[in-house]
């Protein structure tokens, strides 16, 4: 019973994350719910240096984004949308009691482990 998760095997290239794509990278994952980027670019990654974020593993976000994906409106995701929430899938995993867990180190520590598999 219940939800059973993909493998974490290369898993720094199947972004975005969460059931409904709705956190553009490992940074955000491992960010509390209301960290995370309301809105974020998701646009066509032909330049490997321009269109991925190699540190957080995943679409770039904020000044970043490529600026032809800010001109198309379709690669626009919004987490403030019915059912594309963000929220959640952080507290007794990333926090306790609203206190995160890991440090920010801790945190690039475990994404560069994550990009190993």
């Amino acid at each position: 019973d219940g939800y059973v998760p993909p493998p974490l095997v290369g898993i720094w290239a199947r972004y975005p994350y969460f059931h409904n794509n709705s956190a553009p990278n490992l940074c955000s994952v491992l960010s509390a719910g209301d960290a995370r980027p309301a809105t974020y670019y998701a646009g066509e990654a032909n330049d490997r240096e321009r269109d991925y974020d190699a540190d957080c593993g995943g679409y770039p976000t904020g000044a970043r984004v490529p600026p032809e994906w800010k001109n198309n409106p379709e690669y626009l995701y919004d987490t403030r949308r019915p059912g594309m929430g963000n929220r959640g899938h952080d507290e007794g995993i990333l926090s306790k009691n609203g206190v995160e867990l890991l440090s920010g180190d801790e945190k690039r520590d475990l994404i560069e482990f994550l990009k190993t598999l």
